[in-house]
């Protein structure tokens, strides 16, 4: 859950060429104007941050491990104004079709949050998770307005004509860009 502040030295970065001077970041802020903040997905939660009176944008990776590892309240610890004044939207994922084993449960039950919002089981070993849903969850108890998140019902793993899914095509698959800016 590495989260690094976005300044205009970074401009350009990993363009023409993938090196190592963000490698292993799960998200990226700033306040400065004139910046493009972007990372690849292909099933995990891209998720928008955005202050317009503040001029802060953010953007995080979650899938499981992040979700886990609380990566939103990694970035939502950077912010330096009132949570009030933050909006979230959290993009296009794996829907409820991805499924975690009783190992990964586990991990998910050291959270903060009702479990049974965004956990379903389904079986011995198996369970339905909605990452979309545990990271509005982390957002709301770390402060966050639930009137300021907005999540999007499109799903990766659903509509193969408008996204790439990892689990779906067995990792035969590209990526999905997202960006921010301001």
């Amino acid at each position: 859950n590495k989260v690094v502040k976005v300044t205009s030295n970074d401009k350009g970065t990993n363009i023409d060429a993938l090196n190592d001077a963000l490698h292993g970041v799960d998200a990226l802020y700033t306040y400065e104007p004139n910046l493009l903040l972007t990372m690849c997905y292909a099933d995990c939660v891209p998720i928008y941050f955005y202050s317009e009176k503040h001029h802060f944008i953010g953007l995080a990776h979650a899938g499981w491990r992040g979700t886990v590892g609380q990566i939103v309240n990694a970035l939502i610890s950077n912010i330096d104004f009132d949570l009030n004044d933050l909006n979230v939207v959290i993009g296009p994922a794996t829907s409820t079709s991805y499924e975690i084993n009783d190992d990964i449960k586990s991990k998910f039950e050291t959270l903060p949050i009702d479990i049974n919002q965004y956990i379903d089981t389904r079986g011995t070993d198996r369970h339905g998770i909605d990452l979309k849903r545990a990271n509005a969850l982390l957002l709301e108890n770390a402060g966050v307005p639930r009137d300021n998140i907005y999540i999007t019902n499109y799903a990766t793993s659903e509509d193969l004509s408008l996204f790439f899914s990892y689990r779906v095509e067995k990792g035969n698959t590209g990526r999905m860009l997202a960006f921010i800016g301001q």
